[in-house]
């Protein structure tokens, strides 16, 4: 490190690691959005809304959850913005459709099974 802006880092937004003291604000967002909770984050500009923002994206997004982020800024309408926002979302939305998919496959196939293997399997200490 050479400067005093390696520790303290002015720009743009920065990654989870590198945010002190943040982890508390990170998981309790993190914990609302899974929660499906909209969420405005109000500060004064400059105080790591787009870093704890980020950081709770990444999160979701190395989870495979669906998580994406879009500068309202320059877009020109609202349907552009929920275009920008669909494409992002897609991949993971398509992971979550497989699996449901093979979930209820899964559950189907239990439901074929004995009542008896129920019990077998709870039983067996697994």
């Amino acid at each position: 490190m050479d400067g005093i802006s390696d520790w303290f880092p002015a720009g743009p937004p920065i990654r989870e690691e590198q945010q002190v003291g943040r982890l508390p604000f990170i998981e309790g967002l993190e914990q609302r959005m899974l929660g499906a909770d909209k969420v405005k984050l109000l500060e004064n500009r400059r105080t790591g809304k787009s870093s704890v923002g980020q950081a709770v994206i990444a999160r979701f997004r190395a989870a495979d959850r669906p998580g994406g982020r879009v500068d309202l800024s320059p877009q020109p309408d609202p349907a552009r913005a929920a275009r920008e926002l669909a494409e992002q979302l897609a991949p993971s939305l398509a992971v979550m459709g497989k699996a449901k998919q093979a979930t209820g496959w899964l559950a189907g196939l239990w439901a074929r099974l004995s009542p008896d293997t129920e019990d077998a399997v709870i039983g067996s200490g697994r």
